[in-house]
């Protein structure tokens, strides 16, 4: 694995955007390069430029207020002196100020209709910027100020904020004559206008998709020349890029970013500290740096006070106990006070203390959770997780089975691949390729377990709905003509035509479903809020675990979910998107069943056992000789919390020892698991287990 020392070093961001770099330039390298080093951050990302350029070059003018000083040369010698590592940053394709666009580098300038204003916006305060073009002047500059800088300094590493095109401004098409001249050659086709792309009318769509497969192909292309300097440099200059560079290009053009850098960062969204699925799955299969921010973006970069640093460190300790590397966004901050900073402070010292025993850990392979083909016209395609994804993950998380977002190329249509999981999950896929179907019955034929949602085989290439399941032998299911015991009146009654929304129909377990699987009796008894169900009847053999029932009568109208034995493995058909229901809808007896599938597929091969909160994350990753346990408190109103837990394994360990304190910590050995009982954890906690 390269790069072990990015991976396992917790990191500050000075960011040229935000104080102490704006709105005014108080910035000393040397009082910085101290305060980093007590705050136990060994790498620092630090911007070559923002709105302009923090070193003297040929390509970007610099800070007027800078008067020719070089702050970049004056940052690497500070901080290489505390034994600090630089990161460089550069903004490819981002936008830049209007003003230095219209009166320094108009040949820059991405060019809108003719009728139109030319799109700006404020950026983290100051003067308005603007979107630039990669295909004119800029496409030809930007390659030399990378060498200049490569040649001119000794930077640790790069990092790329992009590359975009249009930057956020993605319902414009760049008019300049470069864009018109370029498509047409590679096309033979006239540049649609900016009109066309804000209607985004269906006679344009054909011309819409062949204009953005062209500008996120030169988008790559302009990442691959910028990475062939690098690598000339040295292959041990790590480049990484931001993942919202994914978020603007589809396929091929994604898998092909991905290939040419060695990570990549993950920004932390407002509505979750576990987010960015796709990208720490994309990043931990392909063996990549994943740099965590701690912290969404803020109108307030100088804010700081106890509870807002002990969100950071936690986000800090899931990065880790995600294989994932923590930089604290807005680290300006406390370049002015470190009062509140301990929190931050501790978490890196804990990185820093383990960073030799910790490198070469991955998370242990369990279950599988493919992010699968997309093909939209929306932009942000990457961005938009699944529907089905993150709450599949979310349910499978609450149960505590270890769940890896992998992608589906090169693992769905690989038997030999799927087979190093002992289960895998297709939340509503409607569609599977040949290749895709053939690897999963194989793996189900050798031993491995499927659960399987809603449309998951039923579709075909262009979204259409097909005849039967394409993988029905599996399901243990059929389509059906309609469903059982019901007239039009009830059909139109409980919306289940599809042309309303589904009414008082839910999914009721049957009791004589899950034996030998511990569940509740409310699990048995009660109703769960399900989606609207395909019409399908149960093949001979297999066992009907749960019924479609009517709410009003509690009649059974179809089959809910189904479990099928096919050759050495087990799958559970889940007939709905029921996964979808719980993102607005959280009920624990959902996912109560979700766990009791779990179990029933699982059995007596589950890893991990879990008594504590649902709000205490545990994660297990290993290395050859060793698995780690990190728990990391999540909620951080708690001082304290008892956990007690089982985690699989083939033979008694010789120890377990935490990586925090060092100290032993008592365990049973059951004769299949390691047995953990009452760890008081506060906060974070990481226990070595000595195979």
């Amino acid at each position: 694995m390269k790069f072990e020392w990015l991976r396992r070093s917790g990191a500050l961001l000075f960011d040229g955007y935000w104080p102490p770099f704006a709105p005014v330039i108080t910035f000393d390298p040397v009082k910085a390069a101290k305060m980093t080093k007590e705050m136990n951050a060994e790498v620092i990302r630090f911007g070559t430029l923002a709105k302009w350029a923090f070193w003297p070059n040929s390509v970007f003018p610099m800070y007027p207020e800078l008067e020719g000083r070089d702050l970049l040369r004056e940052t690497l010698d500070a901080f290489h002196a505390e034994g600090i590592k630089v990161m460089a940053y550069m903004g490819i394709g981002h936008a830049l100020p209007t003003r230095l666009v219209n009166d320094e580098k108009p040949g820059w300038a991405m060019v809108a209709d003719e009728d139109m204003e030319q799109p700006h916006c404020r950026h983290f305060g100051g003067p308005d910027v603007s979107p630039i073009c990669i295909n004119g002047p800029y496409r030809q500059e930007i390659p030399i100020y990378v060498q200049e800088l490569l040649d001119g300094y000794d930077v640790d590493g790069l990092y790329i904020d992009g590359p975009y095109h249009n930057w956020i401004f993605l319902d414009y098409v760049c008019q300049c004559d470069n864009c018109r001249t370029q498509f047409k050659a590679a096309t033979n086709l006239d540049l649609p206008t900016c009109k066309d792309q804000q209607e985004k009318s269906a006679d344009k769509k054909e011309l819409l998709d062949a204009y953005w497969h062209w500008e996120e192909g030169r988008a790559t292309d302009l990442l691959e020349m910028i990475c062939k300097k690098g690598r000339a440099k040295s292959d041990d200059i790590p480049i990484l890029m931001n993942s919202y560079g994914f978020a603007y290009v589809k396929e091929p053009h994604c898998t092909r970013m991905a290939n040419l850098i060695d990570g990549f960062l993950r920004e932390k969204e407002p509505e979750g500290f576990i987010g960015g699925l796709k990208e720490t799955g994309r990043g931990i299969y392909n063996d990549k740096v994943i740099w965590n921010y701690t912290q969404t973006h803020s109108q307030y970069p100088r804010m700081s006070c106890p509870d807002f640093e002990a969100q950071n460190a936690r986000d800090g300790y899931v990065s880790i106990a995600q294989a994932s590397a923590p930089i604290v966004a807005y680290g300006g901050r406390y370049y002015f006070d470190t009062t509140y900073a301990g929190p931050v402070r501790d978490c890196f010292a804990v990185l820093k203390k383990n960073k030799g025993e910790w490198t070469g850990t991955q998370p242990v392979k369990f279950c599988a959770l493919p992010y699968t083909h997309f093909d939209t016209t929306d932009r942000l395609p990457y961005l938009c997780e699944d529907e089905s994804l993150t709450p599949m993950y979310q349910l499978l998380d609450l149960n505590r089975v270890q769940a890896a977002v992998v992608p589906d190329a090169g693992v769905l249509d690989d038997a030999e691949k799927l087979a190093e999981y002992k289960m895998l999950a297709l939340p509503s896929v409607g569609y599977l390729t040949d290749a895709e179907q053939s690897a999963i019955r194989k793996y189900v034929q050798n031993g491995g377990t499927l659960l399987a949602t809603g449309v998951t085989s039923l579709e075909d290439a262009d979204g259409n709905r097909r005849t039967d399941f394409a993988l029905a032998d599996l399901f243990g299911v059929n389509v059906a003509e309609t469903y059982d015991k019901v007239d039009d009146e009830i059909i139109v009654l409980h919306g289940l035509d599809e042309q309303k929304k589904m009414w008082d129909v839910y999914c009721k377990v049957r009791g004589d479903a899950f034996v030998g699987v511990e569940t509740s009796d409310s699990l048995h008894h009660g109703l769960i809020p399900t989606n609207l169900p395909i019409a399908i009847k149960a093949a001979d053999g297999a066992e009907v675990l749960a019924d479609i029932v009517i709410g009003m009568d509690g009649r059974a109208i179809n089959p809910a979910v189904v479990l099928n034995t096919v050759g050495k493995g087990k799958v559970v058909y889940i007939n709905s998107s029921m996964e979808r229901v719980w993102t607005s809808r959280k009920y624990d007896r959902m996912a109560e069943l979700f766990g009791a599938i779990a179990d029933l597929l699982i059995g007596d091969d589950k890893l991990l056992t879990v008594d504590a909160p649902s709000d205490v994350m545990v994660t297990v990753l290993q290395k050859p000789g060793a698995r780690y346990l990190h728990l990391v408190d999540t909620c951080i109103e708690r001082d304290s919390i008892d956990v007690s837990l089982k985690l699989r394994c083939e033979k008694a360990p010789a120890a377990v020892t935490s990586c925090v304190t060092d100290r032993l910590a008592q365990f049973e050995y059951d004769g299949k698991c390691v047995v953990i009982s009452g760890l008081n954890l506060n906060r974070y906690e990481c226990l070595k287990i000595v195979e």
